[in-house]
């Protein structure tokens, strides 16, 4: 009597229906939540990007000169022994600036509401003493930051960019003496973002089901992007993608919330998401059916039968669902000299993914 098996295969439809509000960021980062901070993501329409926050400041360190930074005010600015030192003509004070905006790799994205540090060393000499002012502009009285009588040694200040945008770009750096005698000398300057995200969050209300969730990556630089989803609190997907191109993520979930987080790793460099897509799933069949071939020996009126064995499993079904579905099976179709069809019905509700069932036939 010929037997052998077969692979009943329930599949799933992908249904229409976005779930996730602007999942192409065609309305920039509207209706994500950045996680870490506000700075260095840079929406544009079709991609957000995700940058690690770099040092802003143009040759802060002066190795072996004082370029990047002009001259300003009654004095002079010269290179000493690795340090930016200003010395006034005793008419007046002078200063050195940097318009950082032509070094900001970030430029005007996500500017309002982000925090920045900057951070330097002074020494004085002559009863002089340094100070700092970052504006909108050169000699702007929209300072974001402006301290005086600094003394030497390491000082670290930080500042919201709080200017409207009308008033122009963030940022005019300037360091200053404050008399006329003696000279200030500045060192190791560096001015960064603070709260930098590393990522976007979004969370939907559904009821439990089977959804696919889609993060195309456009780009990444060193590291990888990083995928969570997660429902009623366990995560379902916890992911990194290290190159480009679009994944997809099959999920079921057994609770009403899913909240989808994608970032960037702590090691990347910079990443560019164009797409993060959730869809439902509708299991829309709960009926399979198979073809056995090649049986040239089978003729009409010949007996068929099909059942599911208790010890049978599949990469999608262990033995333990097999024996626990509702899963019917029976032969039929047949056509002689080639072969027949088994068919499998789910009784109550639908499957998803392969079912062995087994079968034989006799003359």
């Amino acid at each position: 009597m010929p037997q052998g098996t077969a692979l009943l295969n329930f599949t799933s439809t992908l249904l229409g229906g976005e779930l996730l509000e602007n999942p192409r960021f065609h309305g920039g980062v509207a209706g994500w939540s950045p996680i870490g901070g506000r700075g260095a993501l840079l929406p544009s329409p079709g991609l957000l990007r995700f940058l690690r926050a770099g040092d802003i400041i143009v040759n802060g360190a002066f190795p072996t000169d004082v370029s990047g930074w002009l001259e300003g005010g009654l004095g002079t600015l010269t290179w000493e022994a690795g340090r930016a030192r200003l010395t006034p003509d005793g008419a007046g004070i002078n200063l050195m600036q940097q318009d950082v905006e032509d070094n900001y790799v970030y430029r005007d994205q996500w500017r309002i509401g982000v925090r920045y540090r900057i951070s330097f060393d002074v020494v004085t000499n002559g009863g002089n003493n340094g100070a700092v002012r970052v504006g909108s502009q050169a000699g702007s009285s929209l300072d974001l930051l402006s301290e005086t009588g600094l003394t030497t040694g390491s000082h670290t200040f930080d500042f919201y960019y709080s200017v409207p945008l009308a008033e122009g770009p963030l940022m005019h750096v300037s360091l200053l003496n404050t008399i006329v005698t003696g000279y200030t000398e500045f060192d190791n300057i560096v001015l960064r973002e603070l709260d930098v995200a590393t990522a976007v969050r979004q969370t939907v209300l559904r009821k439990p089901g089977a959804y696919r969730l889609r993060v195309s990556v456009a780009s990444v630089a060193g590291g990888s992007v990083t995928v969570k989803l997660s429902s009623g609190g366990t995560d379902l997907v916890d992911a990194t993608i290290s190159s480009p191109g679009s994944t997809d993520y099959d999920v079921t979930t057994g609770s009403s919330d899913i909240v989808v987080t994608v970032g960037r790793s702590a090691d990347a460099v910079a990443a560019g998401v164009s797409e993060i897509s959730l869809r439902p799933f509708e299991q829309s069949s709960a009926q399979a059916q198979v073809a056995v071939t090649g049986q040239a020996a089978i003729a009409a009126g010949a007996f068929m039968e099909a059942w599911v064995h208790n010890g049978d499993s599949t990469a999608d079904h262990s033995a333990d669902e097999h024996r626990s579905e509702r899963l019917q099976v029976r032969c039929g179709d047949l056509v002689a000299g080639t072969g027949f069809t088994v068919h499998g019905q789910i009784r109550d509700g639908a499957a998803l993914g392969q079912y062995k069932a087994r079968w034989a036939w006799a003359a």
